[in-house]
């Protein structure tokens, strides 16, 4: 079953108690232990959390509870990826970051991804999805105002979007929306997530602490370990980065790899939502952030190696897949 890191119900729990609301109610319909608040590694049933999130719109009374609970949340909300993030060198490494280790928070939702398209780049975010429309909006806003606070811990206010994008149309209280987004909000589009100018991603911050980033991400390393049951994306994923030049990145060769055939690999994606391509463009960008963090290869090297005819072509993939140049990339993270 699908479950979510305790760090989002004690959100949820803190809004309520912030509000004067008692919480134990909320805890009780939802079938959540309250012992469980105090176990950093507990998960908790999506049916669960559900149901909380319901019961938290209910009491409430506030259409605009996924607001607030975003303004009002700590770093902690993310388990460990909120203060991985925090301390990553750049906006780009904090996206890296949320690729690998989104799993720590939901073990279902899709990490993030980029998409770069002339001087910007669109950050997607994919949001837990659920049948009902109020928590789907709750959640796309709750998500966005915490990444954009984190976006602004480590830039400050020149963290800014040039666009926000919501799914939902504007909704009664969309002025509210304005008090975080500051008039960069859209609404009734395609997706999920931010405009960014395409310089941001690379921007450094100053209070970068590496030793404390590797802790963490040790830490992160220790919750997938114990999570396990990998999803099928997960596993396809593992099998192009781990598997590069021996299994090609086509969908009959690694099915095969896997033991199980085309059509059944397939159908497996389309059941958690994942396009095989998607996972090819995000391992083929990990391993060219790898690549890239060695500086005894050339840029041209880690084309070739890619598989790559030229480092032209190189280049605008890379690009397209991370926001940034390969020089940028390697100057930045070597």
């Amino acid at each position: 079953m699908a479950t979510v890191a305790v760090s989002l119900v004690r959100t949820v729990v803190d809004e309520l108690e912030r509000r004067g609301i008692d919480a134990a109610d909320a805890l009780a319909r939802s079938e959540i232990d309250p012992a469980m608040l105090d176990d950093a590694t507990a998960r908790v049933p999506l049916p669960s959390y559900d149901r909380l999130q319901r019961h938290a719109l209910l009491r409430s009374s506030d259409p605009a509870f996924g607001l607030a609970m975003g303004e009002h949340a700590s770093l902690s909300c993310f388990s460990v990826l909120g203060h991985m993030a925090a301390q990553a060198r750049s906006i780009g490494e904090a996206i890296e970051l949320g690729l690998r280790y989104y799993r720590v928070v939901a073990d279902i939702a899709a990490a993030p991804t980029l998409v770069a398209f002339g001087d910007d780049v669109f950050f997607h975010y994919e949001y837990l999805r659920s049948d009902d429309e109020e928590l789907d909006r709750l959640r796309s806003e709750f998500g966005l105002v915490r990444l954009l606070s984190i976006a602004r811990l480590l830039l400050g206010e020149e963290a800014e979007p040039t666009e926000t994008w919501f799914e939902h149309e504007a909704p009664s209280y969309a002025g509210a929306y304005a008090r975080v987004f500051r008039g960069t909000e859209r609404f009734g589009r395609d997706r999920t997530g931010f405009v960014v100018p395409l310089g941001l991603l690379a921007r450094t911050q100053r209070h970068h602490d590496a030793a404390l980033l590797d802790a963490m991400r040790a830490r992160a390393d220790r919750v997938l370990e114990r999570l396990g049951g990998d999803t099928i994306g997960a596993r396809v994923r593992r099998v192009l980065v781990e598997q590069r030049g021996r299994v090609r990145p086509e969908m009959e060769a690694v099915a095969r790899h896997l033991g199980t055939s085309p059509r059944t690999l397939r159908r497996r994606l389309a059941d958690e939502g994942v396009a095989f391509q998607r996972l090819v463009d995000e391992a083929m960008r990990e391993t060219a952030c790898t690549l890239l963090k060695d500086p005894s290869r050339s840029i041209q090297q880690a084309a070739f190696d890619l598989g790559f005819s030229d480092s032209t072509s190189f280049h605008r993939a890379f690009k397209r897949w991370t926001g940034v140049t390969p020089s940028v990339y390697r100057r930045d993270h070597v």
